[in-house]
């Protein structure tokens, strides 16, 4: 049997994080099509477990099953939430305390008639997540921008 498992390891280093992230942007976009404001939630989740259940899901499932998934894992889970319009950017939203013990960071948008609304952001530092053309999308933005 090996020595060490890969829990007690990162319980006796405790400058190990689950996932890079260190704050998130959000961008939407100008359409002039796009008439309301669209819900974008990044999920960061504590327990593996947990992750089975969410980490399949698109934005549309989410957004159905959302108020149950709380409900149920509220403890295993945390959520930001935006609203967002056309042509904005948020830029200044404060990470969840714990954020860096999450083992999967998630986001999901609920953009009606949209087939691209969940992106895995867990192994990015800076994600910059994109609302464009009516999907959601992700991008590494460089330090100091």
């Amino acid at each position: 049997m090996s020595g060490c498992s890969i829990r007690s390891f990162h319980e006796l280093n405790p400058w190990h994080k689950n996932n890079n992230v260190e704050n998130i942007s959000i961008y939407v976009a100008p359409d002039l099509n796009m008439q309301f404001a669209i819900s974008i939630d990044v999920v960061f989740i504590y327990n593996p477990e947990t992750v089975n259940s969410i980490a399949k899901l698109d934005g549309h499932q989410w957004y159905q099953i959302k108020q149950s998934v709380l409900a149920g894992h509220g403890s295993d889970i945390d959520v930001l939430e935006w609203q967002m319009v056309s042509g904005f950017e948020d830029r200044g939203r404060v990470l969840p305390k714990n954020h860096e013990n999450a083992v999967k960071v998630l986001a999901f948008m609920n953009y009606p008639a949209s087939k691209a609304t969940s992106v895995e952001i867990t192994h990015l530092i800076s994600p910059r997540l994109l609302v464009e053309f009516k999907q959601l999308s992700v991008l590494e933005e460089a330090k100091g921008e």
